[in-house]
């Protein structure tokens, strides 16, 4: 029993000739019932008709020419579908399709005036520090900032340590831990990948 797999290619294909489809049937149904054919429109028909009956009497080399250039086109159409059956060809014309759409068609929208020039790569200095969003009532905190770090420390009401906050940049170490008992493990922080290690009664969080 022979395996058939649709994929992303197939889908794509079977959209787009469900789009000229839809556009040939669109033109159809605008046509009129019992429309009159103009004088322009007889006059092209009998041109095609009489360019037809031209064909017809042309060369037989000409002729050969043609039945060899169908030729060539059937060998074409088989290379090119024994190509596309290979998953690696059809994944690097996938990825074409996809390179081809972001560079002309997406539509891609920027952000306000200061931020459309902005470089995708981290930057060398902080520029915003985000602090905790939520604090009990009665924390305090000491903090401390340079170019490429800040911390700050949070005590409770009643000033007994709670935690520490540390903000840097790439090129900045800003943790040094030592190597736990128990493994690290990966955590989700609010769609971002985290770290959680306990050490001796000691939560970090990167």
């Amino acid at each position: 029993m022979n395996e058939c797999s649709f994929d992303r290619l197939d889908a794509l294909i079977a959209l787009s000739s469900r789009s000229l489809i839809d556009d040939e049937a669109e033109k159809f149904l605008e046509l009129e019932p019992y429309q009159d054919i103009s004088e322009k429109a007889r006059r092209k028909a009998m041109h095609i008709i009489k360019r037809a009956e031209r064909k017809k009497c042309s060369h037989p080399a000409f002729h050969a020419l043609k039945i060899a250039a169908i030729a060539c086109l059937i060998c074409i159409s088989l290379v090119f579908t024994a190509c596309v059956s290979i998953p690696e060809v059809r994944e690097a014309m996938w990825e074409a399709v996809v390179e081809w759409y972001d560079e002309y068609i997406a539509v891609k929208f920027r952000g306000n005036s200061s931020q459309s020039g902005a470089s995708s790569r981290a930057p060398a200095s902080i520029e915003e520090v985000n602090l905790p969003g939520y604090m009990p009532e009665g924390y305090t905190t000491t903090a401390f900032r340079s170019k490429t770090l800040f911390s700050a420390e949070y005590y409770d009401s009643d000033g007994k340590y709670a935690f520490t906050y540390i903000q840097g940049t790439p090129e900045r170490d800003i943790l040094q831990i030592d190597t736990p008992n128990e493994p690290p493990k990966n955590i989700d922080i609010n769609g971002s990948e985290g770290i959680l290690m306990i050490e001796d009664g000691i939560m970090t969080v990167v």
